[in-house]
Parts: structure tokens; C-alpha cells; sequence
């Protein structure tokens, strides 16, 4: 049967999402500019957010990824459900700018009071998010910012699978994070999914996605049953 231009479109982005997915150990990412609550920016080279040990810590993440060690990344256990801030986590965009907001101004609904920012600059536009995680299956939750200047999107996970497609983030006003729950996926070092852009809102003024956290709840991959997060 012969393939149409839009077939091999398909498979050509599935073939790049592989590549970029299982991401190396050290991944270089643009520079890192984190906002502050008196409106002035520290700016800093190196990854997003650390690809350290593949394990989960209390308190602040370390490594050479920390944006000038001002991260504040955290990575809460409870019981056996994961809280991984957005700030945390190794992000490595295909284009557009990455950078740590601070959320403090816009009210209390977002964890930490910040979160990892992706100014995407339109259509098709991907970004690859790695948890520093242990290998394993996790049902997983994302929290995204809604507002004017945010953007449709879908997630891709290993092997081209998307657990959810058609993610509108638009919102008249800046509202605290939404629920997304993505269903189980497989995760772990070197192992993570995507988040592409596939559009906005007629009415959105840009193609933003705000992470401010992420729930992971482990789930054993022969029995697929997991323990609900917490709030």
C-alpha cells in the first residue's frame, strides 16, 4: 500500500520522539533563567533540572543542573505515592525557552510557588520532561498552569504511545494548576515522555505550558494496580 505524505509525517516525528526520549545521562539544555519575586532574573548555563542519582530525596534537589543553585526543586515521598515539583524535573526543549517562574504574585495555588515554564514558539514544538525516578511503571498526574497565553497540547510517551492528546490550557485569567492524568506510563534514568504543542485557543496570545508538579504512584506492572496520590 502506498503511504501518503501524511503517514510518513507520522512516522518520521514517532522515530525523533524515540530518539529524544531516551535522553542521555548529560543532557545540555539552553540557559536556565529563573524569575525572582522583585522582578529582576538570575540566569545560569547548564541542564534544567538535575539528572542525579535515580532516586527520590526530602528536600532540595542538588546537582549541577540547579539553576544557580536556586532551584528549590523538591521531591516529597508519602507513602507510596511521589510528589516531584516542576523545577525538578530534567526538561530539554526542541525549541523555545525553559525557565524556573516564580508563581508568588499570581496567589497560593501553586506548589512551592513556582514552576517550570516553557515558552514554546508554536506548533509541533516538543518537550522532553525526565522525573529522576527508579525504573518502573507510575500512574501519573500532571498539574499545568491554565491561562491567556497557554497553549493545546498532547503527551507522547515510549514507543509513540499517547496517553493524552488535544490538552487545551487556555483560560480567560491565570487560574492554579489543572489535573492531567496521564494513565501508566514506564519511567525511570533515561527514561521519560514528551509534551508537544499542537496548537492554542483562538483566543491565546502564546503556546505556553506551565509544570508545577507532577504524582507519581508506583504500580506493579503485572497486576496494574497502584495506590491513589495523596491531595
Amino acid at each position: 500500500m502506498k503511504q501518503t505524505a501524511s503517514a510518513r509525517s507520522v512516522r518520521g516525528t514517532l522515530l525523533v520522539i524515540l530518539g529524544m526520549l531516551c535522553l542521555p545521562a548529560a543532557v545540555a539544555a539552553p540557559p536556565v533563567e529563573e524569575e525572582l519575586p522583585d522582578g529582576k532574573s538570575e540566569r545560569s548555563r547548564g541542564t534544567v533540572a538535575p539528572r542525579a542519582q535515580p532516586q527520590v530525596r526530602h528536600g532540595v534537589a542538588t546537582g549541577a543542573g540547579a539553576a544557580a543553585g536556586a532551584a528549590r526543586a523538591r521531591a516529597a515521598a508519602t507513602s507510596d505515592a511521589l510528589v516531584i515539583e516542576g523545577e525538578a524535573v530534567s526538561a530539554t526543549p526542541s525549541r523555545g525557552q525553559v525557565r524556573i517562574e516564580d508563581m508568588s504574585p499570581y496567589g497560593s495555588g501553586w506548589s512551592g510557588n513556582r514552576q517550570l515554564k516553557w515558552s514554546a514558539p508554536g506548533d509541533g514544538a516538543m518537550l522532553m520532561l525526565a522525573p529522576a525516578v527508579p525504573a518502573g511503571h507510575y500512574d501519573v498526574t500532571l498539574h499545568l498552569t491554565q491561562g491567556p497565553a497557554y497553549a493545546r497540547l498532547e503527551v507522547i510517551g515510549l514507543a509513540g504511545v499517547i496517553p493524552r492528546s488535544d490538552v487545551e490550557l487556555y483560560g480567560p485569567t491565570l487560574a492554579p494548576p489543572a489535573q492531567v492524568a496521564l494513565g501508566v506510563l514506564e519511567l525511570g534514568p533515561e527514561r521519560g515522555f514528551a509534551i508537544r504543542i499542537l496548537g492554542r485557543d483562538p483566543r491565546a496570545t502564546g503556546y505556553s505550558v506551565g509544570l508545577d508538579k507532577l504524582s507519581l504512584v508506583p504500580v506493579n506492572a503485572a497486576s496494574g494496580e497502584g495506590r491513589a496520590a495523596g491531595p
